[in-house]
């Protein structure tokens, strides 16, 4: 390791300091077998395959990298506009777009592997099979420091139901993904759950080495002009929501009588001068 040397002061003393370590405290941290230089990592999905950003930071400086979703064919994804801002910050409906795992091997991991930062795959599929395929491909590689689970996808075998809705499917898949890892699995759990801690200790007896909390949450944006769904959902999954703590204005409760909804409660917004008002 490059040594630095500095000054530093104490009262009217100066002392040169000639080891990186004295200044720069040791922020290195274990996610499960994995031990990564410091705990900032890119959450998947938002950093592409981290090329993208090489022109914007120094990926050295992160502690892993976790890149978009890999499935085992290609996705296209949805067809746009398929984000939109909010006033509390980002949805989007991208639909999983990625290039597959072949071509991510081919094309992709030469650039991640040379970056010497550990590199965490997040993997996709619809079936138990897929995942395991994925995983046995993904097996070898050079570079691949980790494997992220994202069990939120549907699973087409069973009516479309999220593998990590259920305890047991998700359990099964966290076992066919580490039965073929030879790098330490994570598990990405799902919000959109009435008990997380239950899929939690489901995944954990599946094997998981770590989990992720937490995948994307259902949202929806609405574009009073068009009187058009941004993010697309059903009016069961925007009631799920807790309305009455977004409503803090005209246009938020114009929002929720777009989607014909009968009445609105404020609750949040009343401890808000400016939601009185109104």
């Amino acid at each position: 390791m490059p040594k630095w040397s500095c000054l530093q002061w104490g009262g009217t003393d100066m002392e040169f300091i000639d080891n990186r370590e004295d200044i720069f405290p040791d922020l290195r941290v274990n996610i499960g077998s994995l031990e990564i230089a410091n705990p900032v990592m890119t959450a998947s999905g938002t950093f592409g395959y981290a090329r993208e950003f090489e022109n914007l930071m120094n990926l050295h400086r992160l502690g892993a990298v976790i890149v978009k979703g890999i499935s085992l064919h290609p996705r296209p994804g949805n067809p746009p506009p398929r984000i939109v801002e909010t006033a509390c910050g980002m949805l989007n409906a991208i639909g999983l777009q990625n290039v597959g795992v072949d071509r991510f091997i081919s094309e992709k991991m030469d650039y991640l592997a040379g970056l010497n930062i550990p590199v965490i795959v997040n993997i996709l599929g619809d079936s138990l099979a897929e995942y395991r395929e994925i995983t046995e491909r993904l097996a070898g590689v050079p570079g691949v420091a980790g494997i992220e689970v994202n069990i939120s996808c549907p699973n087409v075998k069973k009516g479309g139901v999220a593998f990590g809705t259920d305890p047991s499917m998700a359990a099964a898949v966290t076992k066919a993904v580490k039965e073929s890892a030879d790098v330490p699995v994570m598990v990405k759990l799902s919000p959109n759950v009435s008990d997380i801690p239950l899929v939690a200790r489901a995944v954990e007896d599946g094997g998981a080495d770590s989990i992720s909390l937490i995948n994307t949450l259902i949202g929806m944006a609405i574009d009073l002009k068009t009187r058009d769904r941004s993010v697309p959902t059903t009016k069961k999954q925007c009631c799920l929501c807790n309305v009455c703590s977004l409503i803090f204005n005209r246009r938020d409760a114009s929002c929720y009588k777009v989607i014909d909804q009968t009445g609105i409660q404020i609750r949040s917004g009343l401890y808000r001068f400016e939601t009185i008002r109104q």
